[in-house]
């Protein structure tokens, strides 16, 4: 999750489709839930998503706490044999929200062999996992220097969609990380 938890659920999927998703977080205080719907072709679309976050003083990402209703999306994973993951050559990682007061966006290419070659200023590094069909990385704004911010990228690729998204860790806050074709 964008605040750096992990979770897994294990559960039944009914016949049409529909996912009871309940997560207990946070030792019960918080909580992630809301009705998933697969459809067909499998993809989860425009489900939305109550992820509720309480008070946690000491914790360094939003200290605050937060209710928030998000729209959850998915598609199924192939990992790819002798193809590029996601069907593009040129693309964007367009970093939102979080520490940058507005969009910050670096030109990738995206290899046949899936690997991602940043063609931008800042400095970029990301890895496609070609088996599970996640992505990690850093990005350093304006530079490699130690006082440039540096950043913890995860993500995870929705071929269906063509695209990944995913989160960048702030000071006290996660950033949106979207790669995909150039526009």
């Amino acid at each position: 999750m964008a605040d750096n938890k992990a979770v897994s659920q294990i559960t039944y999927i009914s016949g049409d489709g529909d996912w009871p998703l309940f997560m207990p977080l946070y030792t019960g205080k918080g909580a992630l839930l809301g009705w998933m719907k697969f459809l067909v072709p499998p993809d989860l679309t425009n489900n939305l998503v109550s992820w509720m976050r309480p008070t946690i003083a000491a914790s360094k990402l939003y200290p605050a706490g937060f209710t928030n209703e998000v729209t959850a999306i998915g598609s199924p994973y192939v990992p790819p044999s002798g193809s590029r993951t996601l069907n593009w050559t040129n693309g964007v990682l367009i970093l939102t929200g979080g520490d940058f007061a507005s969009p910050i966006t670096n030109s990738v290419t995206l290899t046949p062999l899936n690997n991602i070659r940043n063609t931008s200023p800042n400095t970029l590094s990301v890895t496609l996992n070609q088996t599970n069909g996640t992505f990690s990385g850093t990005f350093h704004l304006g530079g490699t220097s130690s006082a440039s911010p540096s950043y913890s990228l995860y993500g995870a690729v929705l071929q269906n969609q063509n695209i990944a998204l995913g989160f960048a860790l702030g000071t006290n806050a996660a950033a949106e990380v979207r790669l995909q074709a150039a526009p």
